[in-house]
Parts: structure tokens; C-alpha cells; sequence
């Protein structure tokens, strides 16, 4: 499992975990070799096709003949924080953008969370995907109200497989660094792991 913190990109071969995802977006681009995902944090379509550039450069880091081994593309939101339910097509231009970036010309897939999110202001929630699943895209889409979730242990490592994205001031350009963020492990509130998360299902953006 690898969490990801605001603006970071990592990899993990089977799962990916997005904490507090609001008006952010959860891309996530499955290959052979596993799963790559961006937490976007909500700004302009130039900046999300540069952080996707920067996406691109350490997937290819990673699995440099990706592109032959694709298998999915997907997105995440979080009910209106990000997009009105008529403002997809806004949401499908997004992940065109990252879509050229990663050279990736499959079909797209999305989930809009909008159930279970009532009684949490703010409508903030922890998403959480797996590789596997018996119909295309082959992967699994969970998510709990993050407000019924907590952090517990020590902080995990920063590594390789994690990078923080951010713009440099000299050069007004995105570039990768070390995680600023600390991460630590997610479980249900008053259990000993994640406990239920409610399935999501997705649908063709393209």
C-alpha cells in the first residue's frame, strides 16, 4: 500500500490510498507493472497537464515500456467539490491532458462519490484502489467519509516510490522533491485496519 499526500505522485504494485480528497481529483493509471496515482490538488488545466508531465517522467522512471503494458485510466471525485455532475465534460478534458501526457490512448474511466457523504461537512473522503476486479478496468474503488477514519503508527518512510510535487520559485516550474507531508497508516476509527469501505462504481469518460 502507498498513501498519497496532496500534489504527490507514487506507485505501488497493488494498492493506492488517497487521504482527505475534497475539491482534489484521485488519478490513477494501471499498468502490467502496477499502480501509478496523482493527488491533485484542484487548480487550472495547465497546471494539472504539468504536474502530469511530472507524472509521466516517473512512470516511465519506473516502467520505461508502460505505454505497451496500459491497462486503465482512472479518476475520482468527490461529489460538486471539484466538478458540477454538467460539468463533465470540464472533468474529460482534464484527463485528456494526462491521458497525452502518459501517451495513453484507452478508454477513460470516473466515479463520483455521492453517497454516505451527508453527515461530514466539508464532504472530505479517503479513497482507496486495488488492482484486480472481474470486469474492465480491472481495478477495485473503495472509499469511506474521511472523517470516519484515522491516522496510527509511525510515520512512513519517505521513499523512491513517492515524490511531492511542487513549483519552484526561481523557475515558476513544477518539479518533484521529497514528501513534505508526513503519511501514516489509515484504519476505521476504533478498529484495528480499514474496515468497510463502500465499492464505487465507474463509468467511460471516453
Amino acid at each position: 500500500m502507498q498513501y498519497l499526500g496532496t500534489n504527490e505522485i507514487g506507485f505501488d504494485p497493488k494498492s493506492l490510498g488517497f487521504p482527505s480528497v475534497k475539491t482534489c481529483m484521485a488519478i490513477v493509471y494501471g499498468s502490467n507493472a502496477g499502480l501509478f496515482g496523482l493527488h491533485d490538488a484542484f487548480g487550472n488545466l495547465t497546471q494539472l497537464t504539468a504536474k502530469a508531465g511530472l507524472l509521466a517522467t516517473f512512470v516511465q522512471s519506473k516502467a520505461f515500456n508502460h505505454a505497451a503494458l496500459k491497462n486503465f485510466l482512472i479518476s475520482v471525485i468527490v461529489k460538486n467539490e471539484r466538478w458540477d455532475p454538467d460539468d463533465d465534460n470540464r472533468w474529460r478534458d482534464e484527463l485528456v491532458a494526462v491521458a497525452a501526457r502518459l501517451h495513453y490512448d484507452g478508454p477513460i474511466w470516473g466515479a463520483r462519490i455521492t453517497g454516505h457523504m451527508e453527515a461530514d461537512q466539508g464532504h472530505a473522503a479517503y479513497i482507496r484502489v486495488d488492482v484486480g476486479g472481474a470486469f474492465e478496468p480491472r481495478c477495485k474503488v473503495r472509499y469511506k467519509r474521511q472523517s470516519k477514519m484515522e491516522v496510527h503508527g509511525d510515520v512512513i518512510p519517505a521513499s523512491a516510490e513517492r515524490r511531492y510535487i511542487a513549483k519552484d520559485p526561481a523557475t515558476q516550474q513544477y518539479e518533484t522533491r521529497d514528501p513534505e507531508e508526513d503519511i501514516k497508516k489509515l484504519r476505521r476509527i476504533g478498529k484495528l485496519d480499514e474496515g468497510h469501505l463502500v465499492s464505487l462504481p465507474l463509468h467511460k469518460l471516453r
